[in-house]
């Protein structure tokens, strides 16, 4: 296959020295989540991120330790460094180092709670750490700066396995470079750039079918599929970048897809994308495929639901891998349906989610001299890709006096048929507009100075648009705020009139 030319430095032979076998090798890993940094906005899937790596490094990278660290200070990633530095150095196993860290950043340094891990103390680390071989992989905004362009000589892939032919040095990955931003996605309930390379990892990106996935295979892979998704993100394109320094030949093995206790495989003939989600667990892998013999695809044994995107309909099925088995995936064994109630990236149901929602407006009176109106209102609305269509039934009131001295006693039962559409780009924040058209029923009583009462009752029609922004907080729920305004048609007594009524409203809802 062609390779493209931002990856050229991944192949580099540097030397090409063949060497004597060598002491057994110990790989060793720090992970690190942190979803908090101070003045940043909290990330939802940093610290679940660094759980799924931890796991496909301890399962299919061979990693006997791990640190992982959640939610902690740069103090605590300093001390796991300096523990694991002088584990090695005490050891006679040749060492191989994974350093995996997902959170915010700035141009110099990570961004770990209210502390600071500069760049340049990472590197200066990882150079003095007593391993043969470093790999490290940074996964957060402005990540880029801990890379540096280097030139060399790029020459055909000797194939021989990583085990007999050592690499020695240092690699560092990052998820974007230089200026960009890193980016969530709650459709895959993890960042784009980690998602795919732990695809890779655990089969996707094994384009040799050899049940190992090389640095390269798994780089070209996430940096194929994260530059794709994220084109058409308000945020913009995010390129992953690297760094390295290597001498040796032939592939530097990341992970053997053997060693899993179970496997999916998908046959030769199999084409397109597969969507892997474990129920309770979210989605495990996104596997695309074109190569014209089978894949396998590494897992833990458990339940799992595979989906694929077919023209107008979707590919289901349900399957359990027993621990030491796998299981062949046809199309043929999928059950079909229909696209609007196939699920979409991250198991939410694309027709069949909805929303319910509960709130409370204030808007001002559409009679002469009236005051404020006010009351709650719940409704049910379906969701249909970014625009969601539903119905709210609302109740008002409000109270005011005339110039006669007469006072007014209004209730309200309005019906609301609404169509919103949602901009749903960011992790937490959905911008929306929306246009509503409805009616309601108007009990109006009088009260006289001089004690007598009277009473009116009549319908009137009403449409508004409104502008504003949902919030989401934690699985699906909710809380907004928008303004509205729009006219209510009304008949008084001089004729039909359509006064202009504006207002504001807040909101809670849960996403079912």
């Amino acid at each position: 296959m062609t390779r493209p030319r931002w990856l050229t430095a991944v192949v580099l032979v540097v030397a090409v020295t063949p060497v004597a076998p060598a002491a057994a090798t110990r790989r060793l890993a720090v992970v690190v989540g942190n979803n908090q940094a101070a003045g940043k906005s909290p990330l939802r899937f940093a610290e679940r991120d660094a759980r799924r790596m931890r796991d496909v490094l301890s399962e299919l990278g061979g990693v006997q330790r791990t640190q992982l660290l959640l939610g902690q200070e740069a103090g605590k990633l300093r001390h796991a460094l300096e523990e694991l530095q002088k584990e090695s150095a005490a050891a006679r196993d040749e060492v191989v180092l994974f350093v995996y860290y997902s959170g915010h950043a700035d141009q110099s340094a990570l961004l770990m709670g209210g502390s600071r891990f500069p760049f340049k103390e990472l590197r200066d680390s990882l150079s003095r750490f007593p391993a043969r071989t470093a790999i490290s992989f940074i996964d957060a905004c402005q990540s880029g700066q801990v890379t540096r362009v280097k030139g060399g000589r790029v020459v055909p892939v000797v194939d021989v396995r990583f085990e007999d032919q050592r690499y020695r040095g240092r690699v560092y990955v990052t998820s974007s470079s230089a200026g960009e931003s890193a980016q969530e996605s709650d459709e895959l309930a993890a960042s784009f750039f980690t998602h795919y390379l732990l695809s890779g990892l655990r089969g996707a990106a094994d384009d040799s079918g050899d049940g190992r996935v090389s640095l390269e295979e798994a780089y070209q892979y996430a940096y194929r599929h994260t530059l794709f998704r994220t084109a058409g993100t308000l945020q913009g394109p995010q390129h992953p970048s690297y760094d390295m320094d290597l001498a040796g030949a032939g592939q530097l093995v990341l992970t053997h897809t053997d060693r899993a206790s179970a496997h999916l495989v998908l046959p030769a003939r199999a084409r397109g994308t597969y969507y892997v989600q474990r129920p309770g667990a979210g989605l495990v892998a996104e596997v695309s495929k074109q190569q014209e013999r089978p894949l396998r695809i590494a897992l833990a044994p458990g339940s799992y639901e595979v989906r694929k995107a077919a023209g107008d309909h979707h590919l289901v099925r349900q399957l359990r891998l027993a621990a030491g088995g796998e299981v062949t995936l046809d199309d043929s064994s999928m059950e079909r349906r229909p696209l609007l109630v196939a699920a979409r990236k991250g198991g939410e149901e694309r027709g069949a989610r909805g929303d319910l929602r509960a709130s409370y407006h204030l808007s001002t009176g559409y009679l002469r001299q009236a005051g404020v109106s006010q009351g709650p209102a719940a409704g049910y609305l379906r969701g249909l890709g970014p625009i969601h269509l539903g119905g709210l039934l609302a109740y008002g009131y409000g109270r005011y006096s005339r110039d006669d001295d007469v006072r007014i006693e209004l209730h309200e039962l309005a019906l609301w048929l609404t169509a919103e559409w949602r901009l749903e780009r960011w992790a937490r924040v959905r911008p929306l507009a929306a246009l509503d058209l409805g009616g309601a029923w108007v009990w109006q009583r009088a009260r006289f100075s001089d004690g007598r009462r009277d009473g009116l009752d009549s319908p009137t029609f009403r449409y508004r648009a409104r502008l504003g922004a949902l919030v989401r907080l934690w699985r699906g729920v909710a809380l907004g705020a928008w303004g509205h305004l729009g006219e209510v048609v009304v008949q008084r007594a001089d004729g039909w009139a359509a006064p202009l009524v504006g207002g504001l409203e807040a909101t809670a809802q849960v996403e079912l």
